[in-house]
């Protein structure tokens, strides 16, 4: 098992690592705030890849499901 799969296996520790090495993830939620206007009225979202759902605050009046698999072995 690397280090990255070692941090992942606690979700909290790897998201707070990702926010420091990622600036807060400021470019996502730029894109995501742009795509959100640019779609109109949506009414189901399914996002493949989700990791840690920790986007699908963004989606709030929207019926959301998010998905995701990691295989660690």
């Amino acid at each position: 098992m690397n280090l990255i799969e070692k941090l992942a296996v606690n979700p909290k520790v790897f998201m707070f690592l990702r926010r420091i090495i990622e600036g807060n993830f400021t470019a996502e939620k730029a894109v995501l705030k742009n795509e959100m206007l640019s779609i109109g009225e949506c009414k189901r979202i399914l996002d493949i890849g989700c990791g840690t759902g920790m986007f699908s605050k963004y989606f709030e009046n929207i019926s959301y499901v998010g998905i995701d698999t990691e295989k660690f072995i």
